[in-house]
C-alpha cells in the first residue's frame, strides 16, 4: 500500500508468499471505498506472477478459466505476467459480475487496447515515411 500526503494512493497484490487474487483485491478496494477513500485517486497494481512448474500445461485460474497472453494464446505456467496498474474505478467495474476473474479480464482488455494503439502507431509511422518519400521524390525530380 502506498500513501501520499496522508491519502491511500495505491494498493498492490505484491506480497511475500501470499498472493492475493482478484477477489481479495476487489474486497480491499471495496473496503477502502466504504472507509471514504477517494476511488478516483486510488490506483491498483497487479504484479507479474510466475508459476514455476515443471510441466508446460496451459495456465488456468482458480476457477478453471484459461489465462491468455497479449496475443490470445494460452499462457504457459512458466511465463510471467507483466505488472499492470489500473484505476480502482476500473476494478470496481467488475464487482457485480466477475470479481474472481477481474485481473485476467483487465489484462485481456489492456492487451487489446495495446495492440490497437501499436497498430495505430505503426500506421502513423508508415504514413509519415510515405509522405517523406514523396517529398524526397519531388525534390529529387526537380533537381534532375
Amino acid at each position: 500500500m502506498q500513501v501520499r500526503d496522508g491519502q491511500v494512493a495505491l494498493v498492490s497484490d505484491a506480497s511475500g508468499h501470499y498472493q492475493p487474487g482478484s477477489k481479495q483485491m476487489m474486497q480491499t478496494v471495496q473496503e477502502l471505498e466504504r472507509k471514504k477513500v477517494a476511488m478516483e485517486r486510488l490506483g491498483v497494481e497487479f504484479v507479474g506472477k510466475r508459476e514455476d512448474k515443471e510441466d508446460e500445461e496451459d495456465e488456468e485460474d482458480e476457477n478453471g478459466y484459461l489465462q491468455l497472453d497479449e496475443e490470445d494464446n494460452p499462457l504457459k505456467q512458466d511465463q510471467p505476467n507483466k505488472n499492470m496498474q489500473v484505476s480502482a474505478l476500473e476494478l470496481l467495474g467488475y464487482a457485480n459480475h466477475s470479481p474472481h476473474t477481474a485481473e485476467a479480464q483487465m489484462r485481456k482488455s489492456h492487451a487489446k487496447k495495446n495492440e490497437f494503439y501499436n497498430s495505430y502507431l505503426v500506421r502513423q509511422q508508415l504514413e509519415t515515411a510515405h509522405k517523406l518519400l514523396l517529398d524526397w521524390r519531388k525534390i529529387h525530380d526537380k533537381s534532375s
